[in-house]
């Protein structure tokens, strides 16, 4: 069970990954803004700070990153404490404080930490985070990037799904079960049927057994920045430019990696 320790949410946030990891209450000091402005008065001044910090070749690409990296900071912690712990940490925009550094985005705290569900309404819970996720927030930055970057919706939605999918596979690949949270990711996102014209969430075999695994039709457009150029594979590991064979192949060396550093 997850819980709030030294302002943080949750307590194993850094055994899950860093973008579980999130503070809670209002946070003072150099590159703490509001969400809200992140995405309102702010959001010019982010998206060219985001082009030069990647070295992307427009404002499209450099939108379509900053929301992919917000969304990711946002469901991981949101996710965890819903569906492991049955509570409610409120993500609408009005709840987030973003903490930015060099044209990226940190960390997050929510000034409302994780809530009890109330006894009688449980099966209500997901229905009421997606609400404030995607109406109380996503809907609004999303529209707002789209606005300011001119980032396509396909690759704006895909960003949207990969990142609450990826949420959902680290939380069932930490689980016996490794696809676990399969439904869930699926029944979370169903609201906004635009991610499911982009992003699938699957079951995929790995030695004998079903992990969950994310695929995306539409492209984050990372590999159009210098940063991606300079690498050896420019491309994400499940990107949509990559033919599907080699998605499963990377799929798999993922999963094999998991298990080792598991078992070290």
């Amino acid at each position: 069970m997850s819980r709030v320790i030294d302002g943080g949410v949750l307590a194993d946030a850094e055994a899950l990954g860093d973008r579980f990891v999130a503070f809670v209450g209002p946070q003072v000091g150099p590159g703490w803004i509001p969400a809200a402005d992140l995405f309102g008065s702010g959001l010019s001044d982010a998206v060219a700070t985001k082009r030069e910090a990647r070295g992307a070749v427009s404002d499209a690409v450099a939108g379509s990153l900053l929301l992919a990296e917000y969304c990711a900071r946002l469901s991981a912690p949101v996710l965890a404490v819903l569906y492991r712990d049955g509570a409610f940490l409120d993500p609408s925009l009005g709840n987030v404080q973003v903490l930015r550094r060099a044209g990226v985005i940190e960390r997050l705290s929510f000034l409302r930490g994780p809530q009890p569900c109330p006894p009688g309404q449980e099966a209500g819970l997901a229905s009421r985070v997606a609400d404030a996720f995607f109406a109380g927030n996503i809907d609004a930055c999303l529209g707002a990037v789209r606005n300011q970057s001119r980032a396509g919706l396909r690759s704006l939605w895909s960003n949207v799904g990969m990142t609450v999918g990826s949420a959902m596979l680290t939380l069932s690949w930490s689980s016996p079960d490794r696809d676990r949270y399969l439904d869930d990711a699926r029944a979370f996102v169903a609201c906004r049927p635009e991610i499911g014209r982009v992003v699938s969430f699957e079951s995929a075999e790995f030695d004998g057994e079903p992990w969950m695994f994310t695929r995306r039709d539409a492209c984050c457009l990372a590999f159009r920045t210098t940063v991606n150029q300079t690498r050896e594979n420019p491309y994400c590991s499940n990107c949509s430019v990559l033919e599907l064979g080699e998605r499963i192949t990377n799929f798999h060396k993922a999963a094999r990696s998991f298990e080792e550093g598991r078992a070290r």
